[in-house]
């Protein structure tokens, strides 16, 4: 077999000398732009979190990890704290009596047996740790994907949950950022 060179794996890019185009025939122009689209990018909010994080602070969030101008450090600062106890409170593990719910509730979905109260305590210790929103959103999501009439495994359900906790830690990532970007330099008077 001919080797072939690593010349020819690299993206091809035109440059207007080679092409005998004017400067942006090619696209070239558009590369600030780009770049300034890409830092005006925001992450979607899940929609399982847009009570906690609106539309509106989650821009709030981008300008201030941008380390954008913000009118109203204090205001924002405020804003941006209860946001993250919020969204820290939400980490809270599912109680069980919502565990026990959700598991009954899948089992009527998928037409099976009710689990009697032994299997049900097994269910309440494997999700014990597991925040209320994760487990509720891994139900939606198993029962979507689960295709058979029987009840689905707690690895299936841990599976979905422990997504949805990843993507919620990022976001408490972002909100201490933002929080410890727009409360540095603050000064509170604490009235005693």
């Amino acid at each position: 077999m001919k080797q072939i060179s690593s010349l020819t794996t690299g993206l091809l890019v035109e440059m207007p000398s080679q092409t005998g185009k004017q400067l942006g025939a090619t696209g070239l122009e558009t590369r600030a732009a780009i770049s300034q689209a890409v830092g005006q990018w925001q992450p979607k909010v899940p929609a399982w979190l847009t009570e906690t994080i609106s539309e509106d602070l989650s821009s709030l969030i981008s300008l201030a990890n941008r380390k954008g101008k913000i009118d109203d450090k204090v205001s924002a600062h405020r804003r941006l704290a209860a946001a993250l106890d919020r969204a820290r409170r939400q980490l809270d593990a599912a109680g069980p009596d919502v565990i026990v719910k959700i598991m009954v509730g899948l089992a009527n979905l998928f037409r099976s047996e009710v689990p009697d109260n032994v299997v049900l305590q097994m269910y309440v210790r494997i999700f014990q740790e597991i925040p209320e929103f994760a487990l509720r959103q891994a139900a939606i999501d198993v029962a979507k994907t689960h295709k058979y009439p029987s009840m689905p495994l707690p690895a299936d359900v841990l599976q979905h949950a422990n997504k949805h906790i990843q993507k919620h830690n990022a976001w408490v990532y972002r909100l201490e950022m933002a929080v410890a970007r727009t409360g540095y330099g603050l000064e509170e008077k604490h009235d005693e």
